[in-house]
């Protein structure tokens, strides 16, 4: 098939809004599932950082990272903002 491309192979993809915003795009691209086989569950760090007794809806990433400590602008360009995903995921766990 592809170089890389592992027959059966299904990634778990981690990301802020992934599953709501950013897999509608990828979607549109052609042959997209031919590259990534993505499962349909996604991991986003909201869930780790949601504060249940006092926020009334799940944090945003910028949020994320300031409840570990990490004070910094959020940039919206895709790869700055997965290495943050990482960023909050490893500084909670």
């Amino acid at each position: 098939v592809y170089p890389g491309y592992r027959e059966g192979c299904t990634v778990n993809i981690a990301g802020k809004n992934f599953g709501a915003f950013d897999n509608q795009f990828l979607k549109k691209f052609p042959s997209w599932d031919n590259y990534v086989k993505s499962s349909y569950r996604f991991l986003d760090p909201s869930s780790c950082h949601v504060d249940w007794k006092n926020d009334t809806e799940a944090p945003n990433l910028k949020t994320c990272l300031q409840r570990n400590g990490i004070v910094k602008e959020i940039s919206h360009n895709a790869m700055e903002d997965a290495f943050d995903v990482v960023l909050a995921f490893r500084s909670e766990y």
